[in-house]
């Protein structure tokens, strides 16, 4: 396995994945069909992929920025189905040699979310009823990427696509966009869902990187998380980087070519914050705030309710140094979304990097309770010890973390089994039903996408062009 991740190795990979992200308020993502793949193979050499090294760059300029304030710039990232590397191994011999190995080590991204099993399993609806951007071809041709724009404001993201477009189709048609699904930070409410909750507090710190005493090495910028100051919230980069320590499944071994790449797993969730609503209010009463944090986990300012089980304290907003104990929901449920997905007990090698944001307009009661919702986005070098076992293992399963005492996650958790339609409050002395389930989100269409290295990127998915190990460094087993 390679060794700690360096300022330079940062150049290596795409910079949506690490370093918090793209700082943005504003993102699309583009899906398309490659219609001349060796032109493709060509063009993608010089076509302007933001690296880590730049997103640190960014972060480390704008930290000194006023509050919720952005550089009037945008990034881009690139990603691609089965297909769409199925393309560049017709044009790249060297690329078509090296992709059985993938299929071996990555099944679920080989399949795709389509697969029926998959379907059945993270238990969404049958594809038919999908209507995101990434559930058609329209007649086109198939799914074979995404391109990952966002930054400071729409215009700009805008701009910046067609830049990426233009780059990438020189003076023919190379690639047709399918469609597109756009997103951008809620006006009065930044930084918080459609439900009202704030997001994006329990990212896992990447040793190396930002793990406890690590953020002086990198210069990276200090946000407003507290984060544990032991071990407790740290994965190795290997968790969503393929080929780094900590890239451990029960799969067969990943490639080598796939070195510092990731797998993002995207999803359109639509938000019922009518629906919702109705739900925390009916079944909470006068102590509805109260309830709805504990279905989340944390109150609307972000205050985890394990720290505060009977008051939203907005100055515990960006708290995130708590555990769970084992047999221990005094103060928050087991079913609680927060804790469904992240039960901080250990098993840290199934984190994700999350990078979401909200779609749609604002609800207004008694408005249509549709069109509005999360983009879902995150990374993990292994989807099926990441995400897949989140989603199957965890938030569908009524009996997770404990056995007749958990419930539902009503957020994410999908599943026809009606045992699973309940919900334990804190003390676990009740059970509310949930029924039907999944009235609160919808998925509406989401698919699976490798998220190549700069390297592959850079030399055309020609994989004998690829920099040889240095001395000393192991070939990749993961």
């Amino acid at each position: 396995m390679s060794a700690a991740i360096t300022l330079n190795d940062l150049g290596l990979i795409q910079g949506d994945i690490l370093i918090n992200g793209f700082p943005k308020k504003a993102e699309i993502f583009c899906f398309f069909t490659i219609r001349a793949a060796g032109a493709f193979s060509k063009n993608i050499k010089s076509t302007n992929i933001a690296t880590g090294k730049d997103v640190l760059a960014l972060r480390k300029e704008i930290s000194g920025l006023p509050d919720k304030q952005l550089k009037k710039t945008a990034m881009t990232n690139i990603a691609f189905t089965r297909s769409g590397l199925t393309k560049m191994g017709d044009v790249t011999d060297s690329f078509r040699t090296g992709l059985p190995d993938l299929q071996k080590a990555a099944p679920s991204f080989w399949n795709g979310m389509q697969d029926p099993n998959e379907r059945n399993e993270l238990g969404d609806p049958e594809f038919k009823e999908w209507n995101a951007a990434v559930g058609s071809s329209n007649g086109v041709g198939p799914l074979d990427g995404v391109l990952i724009v966002a930054g400071s404001d729409r215009d700009t993201v805008r701009a910046e696509l067609q830049k990426v477009l233009s780059q990438l189709n020189g003076n023919d048609e190379v690639v047709k966009e399918l469609g597109r699904e756009e997103g951008k930070e809620r006006e009065k409410d930044p930084g918080h869902e459609h439900f009202g909750y704030l997001d994006g507090v329990s990212h896992p710190q990447v040793i190396g990187i930002d793990g406890p005493g690590d953020r002086g090495k990198l210069g990276f910028p200090l946000d407003k998380v507290n984060q544990p100051k032991d071990s407790s919230n740290s994965v190795e980069p290997g968790v969503i980087l393929v080929g780094r320590k900590g890239d451990n499944s029960n799969l067969p071994a990943k490639p080598a070519w796939a070195r510092d790449s990731s797998f993002l797993v995207f999803r359109k969730l639509e938000q019922h914050v009518g629906a919702w609503n109705d739900y925390v209010v009916k079944n909470g009463g006068s102590n509805s705030k109260q309830f709805g944090a504990q279905l989340m986990g944390r109150w609307k300012s972000g205050c985890p309710i394990q720290k505060s089980p009977d008051d939203d304290v907005p100055k515990l907003a960006f708290e995130n140094d708590f555990k769970f104990a084992r047999g221990d929901a005094k103060n928050c449920p087991f079913a609680a979304h927060i804790r469904k997905s992240h039960i901080r007990q250990g098993l840290n090698s199934s984190r994700i990097m999350r990078r979401g944001i909200p779609y749609g307009g604002d609800f207004v009661d008694g408005g249509p309770d549709k069109d509005r919702g999360l983009l879902f986005a995150c990374y993990q070098s292994t989807i099926e010890r990441g995400y897949g076992f989140i989603q199957k293992a965890w938030a569908n399963k009524a009996d997770f973390p404990e056995i007749g005492k958990s419930g539902f996650d009503v957020t994410i958790g999908q599943s026809k089994d009606t045992k699973a339609n309940q919900f334990f409050v804190a003390n676990g002395s009740r059970s509310t039903p949930i029924n039907p389930a999944n009235d609160f989100v919808t998925t509406k269409g989401g698919e699976y996408f490798f998220v190549p290295s700069i390297n592959l990127l850079k030399n055309g998915f020609d994989l004998s062009q690829l920099p040889k190990p240095k001395v000393g460094q192991p070939e990749l087993k993961a």
